[in-house]
């Protein structure tokens, strides 16, 4: 599927359907424009070759489905890979996938082409920063009005504040699962808390790429980027620092929640073996009773004295001991 927003100074046009887009390229005349390409047939993504004529190696890289995110300069234009995450937590309550197979981060690629002229953007699954920033282009029709490179950055701001939401949801599911293991001690917590451990490093592998892209931006003196649009990158540069603290954060909260996991468990364990110990105690003294009278005697001990007494006095103390625990509460 194609989109087109055109801009002719504070006028803008959106236009949809790959015809009425090339008919709008070829016709000339448009001062900026940014063409979206989601999930583009072969004959939209040629496009990219037959009409635009970009380099080669950055079409290779448009057309996988992932790429590590870099950014390049060519003659003509500039080409940046970034990421877009999406999260779904219910795949930690799927109980039959193996904790390997979990994956709770979804990762999109968006492949980026830019000249001082326009911006092309090619993705293979609806974005929501990308929907959410057409859906603004309907509410102010300036998106363009202020130069391509002002919207280069309002592409990665909204990429990179997607990760905010996504990172409130996680503090929110470590949350419950702390208050799961030391109010509600499960056995199935532990198949959550692997997953969770194991992709936040996923994450973390990559922001840390989508650093470097942006520092490259900032440092490189790109081509069509601005004096005035460079502090807007340094904000977003500022937020992916940020969202890779709160990585940090959260991945030695998820090393806390296993210690926090294991030491209940020996706590429960604890538990069963006290328990345990006590049955066998009280028991004890019944034991013995039963023991000592199953010997065989030439002439039984104590033979004068009635054997419910014995029996009596042992659960009498068997009783006793009984009562002790319950105070206690080791029962």
């Amino acid at each position: 599927m194609l989109n087109l927003i055109t801009c002719d100074g504070e006028h803008c046009t959106r236009i949809e359907g790959k015809d009425e887009i090339l008919e709008a390229l070829r016709n000339g005349g448009i001062l900026r424009y940014w063409l979206d390409l989601e999930k583009p047939t072969e004959d939209e993504f040629a496009l990219l070759e037959s009409h635009f004529h970009f380099h080669p190696l950055s079409i290779e890289d448009a057309g996988s489905h992932y790429e590590r995110p870099k950014a390049d300069e060519y003659e003509a234009h500039s080409y940046l890979s970034v990421d877009s995450v999406s999260l779904d937590l219910s795949a930690l309550d799927n109980k039959q996938a193996d904790s390997s197979d979990i994956h709770i981060f979804a990762v999109d690629q968006i492949s980026i082409f830019f000249t001082a002229e326009f911006v092309v953007t090619v993705h293979y699954a609806q974005t929501s920063a990308l929907t959410n920033l057409v859906n603004q282009y309907r509410q102010n029709k300036r998106v363009l009005s202020k130069g391509t490179d002002y919207l280069l950055y309002m592409l990665l701001d909204a990429i990179v504040d997607g990760y905010f939401p996504m990172l409130d949801e996680l503090e929110d599911q470590m949350d419950a699962l702390e208050d799961e293991i030391v109010q509600h001690y499960n056995e199935n917590t532990l198949d959550k808390i692997f997953p969770l451990k194991r992709e936040l490093n996923r994450l973390r592998k990559h922001i840390s790429p989508l650093r470097e892209v942006m520092q490259t931006i900032l440092t490189r003196e790109f081509p069509g980027i601005s004096a005035g649009v460079v502090p807007y990158l340094r904000d977003v540069d500022d937020h992916l620092f940020r969202i890779y603290e709160y990585l940090d954060t959260f991945r030695d909260q998820s090393s806390n929640l296993l210690d926090a996991y294991l030491s209940q468990m020996n706590n429960e364990m604890n538990r069963v073996m006290r328990k345990l110990s006590a049955v066998s105690l009280i028991f004890l003294p019944l034991t013995f009773l039963t023991g000592f009278f199953g010997m065989n005697f030439e002439k039984m001990p104590w033979g004068g004295h009635n054997p419910l007494l014995w029996g009596a006095v042992m659960l009498a103390f068997a009783g006793g001991v009984a009562g002790y625990f319950a105070k206690k509460r080791w029962l």
